[in-house]
């Protein structure tokens, strides 16, 4: 083993690596490791192996995503003859014998919501299935057809994402899996901004249902920050500091700790408002009668985003004391990864949440269910709204209706 080594650490939390606790000469095996054996104890020898602050006490032996010849999981501290010491040929998909097919499962259930988002398309709008009429092309898209863009776009980068879950088999260009990863999280900045902004634009809008200039500027702010944090942050992250002396193998984790605060904020902001509005919409729906199903789906609605936008934010916040000051990077697995991988699965139960949520649905056989004025999620103009309850129709105030075209009643 090389010289003067960074304090040993073997138990959660592990020391941060500072710039001179690297070696001077990245991925150099045979000057800090005299077998295999020193390879897989310096990999492998800790508890808890997945601890946040493991990524930040590793100096890496091998460039991402390459491990030596001889890799197999699950490894056996005491059987490491097979690994063949300073080759780093082989890929750490290689050393697995599920990973592929986990990659495949979860690309699938991600693809999935795409081919319903279109068939959602054709149902909200029959002019658009005339002869001429493509009508994946909207012109003036109200806020269902957004939603469903937004959930179409967030299949795409999760179903990319899946390609290579991890990026073990290399089989995605980092900065590719950078943006379809930043872009999955802005989709959801965008969810929760559109959703917020249209209830506020129900309660302030007025007759006229126009949004209020502090909710258009809020919008374009967190719109734009989401932006910077998720996509720009995301490339930046790697070419700071410590961290670009790996060549994209390792990450800042100041840059992230700023893209986690930017994440916290903007939910924790719109988590606010959604709370209060939703109190609003509720009593104005409601106006001290029975409260109607329509109120009641709103009401599901804010209580939804915003518990959503609350676990949003506490899931960004709980790495902020363990990241700052630190360079974050991947280490070799050590046993055959679970078939839960919590990032994705947190990805595609947001998708098929957001696919349950704009579900256009039918009253009836023979006929969809036309909502004749409100729908808080679809519009932002005003007018009365009635609903269909069997032969009979019941009719309450409302502030929102389409602009245009038929309106079919989300589930």
């Amino acid at each position: 083993m090389w010289g003067p080594q960074p304090p040993l650490c073997q138990e959660a939390p592990f020391y941060k690596f500072q710039e001179e606790d690297y070696f001077p000469e990245v991925f150099n095996q045979k000057d800090r490791f005299n077998s295999s054996r020193d390879l897989v104890e310096y990999v492998c020898s800790f508890y808890p192996h997945n601890h946040p602050t493991r990524q930040m006490y590793y100096d890496p032996i091998c460039p991402f995503p390459y491990i030596n010849k001889g890799w197999k999981l699950p490894l056996d501290p005491n059987n490491t003859a097979g690994i063949q010491f300073d080759d780093c040929s082989m890929l750490w998909s290689d050393s697995s014998q599920g990973y592929d097919g986990i990659c495949l499962t979860y690309g699938v259930i991600a693809f999935f919501p795409f081919i319903l988002c279109l068939w959602y398309l054709k149902l909200l709008n029959p002019n658009r299935k005339k002869p001429g009429k493509r009508f994946y092309i909207v012109h003036n898209p109200n806020v269902s057809d957004k939603m469903i863009f937004l959930c179409m776009f967030l299949s795409v980068c999760s179903s990319t994402l899946c390609i290579d879950i991890d990026g073990w088999a290399g089989r995605l260009n980092q900065t590719l899996a950078d943006i379809c990863m930043g872009g999955s999280f802005l989709t959801g900045v965008g969810v929760v901004v559109t959703l917020v902004t249209s209830w506020v634009t129900i309660i302030d809008g007025g007759k006229s249902k126009k949004t209020p200039i502090w909710a258009r500027i809020a919008q374009f702010i967190f719109l734009f920050v989401a932006f910077l944090a998720e996509i720009v942050g995301s490339f930046m992250e790697r070419k700071i500091g410590i961290a670009k002396r790996f060549n994209g193998d390792a990450i800042n984790g100041t840059i992230s700790g700023y893209r986690y605060i930017a994440c916290v904020l903007t939910f924790g902001f719109y988590a606010v408002i959604c709370f209060l509005y939703g109190l609003k919409i509720i009593t104005k729906l409601s106006s001290g009668k029975k409260m109607s199903s329509q109120s009641k789906r709103i009401l599901k609605y804010c209580v939804s985003t915003t518990v959503a936008c609350l676990l949003l934010s506490m899931w960004r916040a709980f790495p902020l004391q363990f990241v700052m000051e630190s360079t974050r990077i991947a280490f070799p697995p050590c046993e055959e990864p679970g078939s839960l991988a919590l990032l994705n699965a947190i990805l595609i139960f947001f998708q098929y949440l957001l696919v349950f949520t704009i579900k256009p649905s039918t009253g009836g056989k023979k006929k969809k269910k036309v909502l004749a004025g409100n729908e808080a999620l679809r519009s932002t103009n005003g007018e009365s709204s009635s609903e269909e309850s069997g032969d009979s129709t019941s009719s309450e105030s409302s502030e929102a209706s389409e602009p245009s075209g038929s309106k079919v009643e989300p589930s």
